[in-house]
């Protein structure tokens, strides 16, 4: 790639020259991580990969959760590529966690804003997280930030990018950053794609930063609320990030393989028949949920009420839903 075909992916591309000719980016970091706090994984890297995944069908553990929580959410987001006319905040707020974490990991400067911006609770609430995970006493040496694990398996290849990979690659841990506690069979898919991915790998971490839920009182400003909730963890750090350990041979990694992959096959079946919207489950909380419901509530699709009238196809099936089976009655190995 020269210097033009850079600037065209990341504007913000600075050349210098180093061995043999060779340039790279002057904000690039040897994990792939951007020096610059407005970014965080190297643009020319995410590009990179992007073209190596052309033509190649690929299955990601969020990707396994979405089919099974809702048909329509996996059609509206991976099959059409819309855009979600409301952004969960908790989507935003998660993402941003974790690019500021990997950048105090690295040494770098971090930056709560972008998105966050226009969530000053929120935004006062993680930069205090923040604060106290600098602060804290992290439980690994040298390590690797944004590792991207990507294999193989039968018809398709899986793909993910955990959080932090010890340097003798003996031990992954991974972020998250919550209010509610994960379910155990959705961090053993995490953890079944990531043993697999780094063969080396003995021990599987979960770390969850619980996250805070004060309110702003009545004339409280953001930087106040900040200051509090700053205050409020420091009396109990014990109970701000906990860990989960599973060791390799603690479940059987091929049985959860396997289960993934017959759940990324659904679409296949989906496809034929449309994508039905799981009604009731958290569709409240749903960044798709304007869309869909002008489409559960009219007979049949309404263009003249649509935003994106080429996701018509993901909804084609409406007056059918009642005829669909049941994807909880479907039969998947179990681990």
């Amino acid at each position: 790639m020269n210097r033009e075909q850079a600037l065209a992916v990341c504007p913000d591309f600075r050349p210098v020259k180093i061995e043999e000719g060779k340039i790279k980016c002057v904000f690039y970091n040897n994990d792939g991580i951007c020096k610059r706090p407005e970014y965080f994984r190297c643009e020319l890297v995410l590009h990179r990969e992007a073209l190596e995944r052309e033509n190649i069908k690929t299955v990601s553990v969020s990707r396994v959760g979405t089919i099974l929580r809702c048909p329509r959410l996996y059609a509206l987001t991976y099959v059409y590529g819309v855009e979600p006319p409301l952004p969960a905040t908790w989507k935003i707020v998660g993402r941003v966690f974790s690019d500021c974490r990997a950048k105090i990991d690295l040494g770098l400067q971090y930056n709560v804003s972008g998105a966050i911006d226009s969530m000053p609770v929120d935004r006062a609430r993680l930069k205090a997280v923040l604060r106290h995970y600098a602060e804290w006493q992290r439980p690994y040496g040298e390590i690797l930030n944004e590792v991207r694990v990507f294999f193989p398996y039968k018809d398709i290849h899986f793909i993910g990018y955990l959080d932090v990979l010890t340097r003798d690659q003996k031990d992954i841990w991974e972020w998250k950053y919550a209010a509610t506690v994960y379910d155990e069979i959705k961090i053993l898919r995490q953890a079944a794609v990531y043993l697999h991915g780094i063969p080396d790998a003995e021990r599987f971490h979960l770390i969850a930063a619980k996250k805070p839920m004060q309110r702003l009182k009545k004339d409280e400003t953001p930087t106040e609320l900040e200051r509090r909730v700053y205050e409020e963890l420091s009396s109990k750090k014990d109970e701000l990030f906990t860990v989960a350990t599973y060791d390799r041979n603690f479940f059987n990694i091929d049985a959860v393989l396997e289960q993934c992959y017959q759940i990324a096959r659904l679409p296949d079946y989906y496809d034929k028949i449309g994508y039905p919207p799981a009604l009731g489950m958290n569709c409240e909380n749903c960044d798709f949920r304007p869309y869909c419901l002008k489409h559960v509530t009219e007979i049949g699709c309404s263009r003249a009420m649509c935003s994106h009238p080429h996701i018509c196809a993901a909804i084609r099936s409406t007056r059918e839903e009642k005829k669909l089976p049941d994807t909880a009655k479907l039969v998947l190995p179990s681990v």
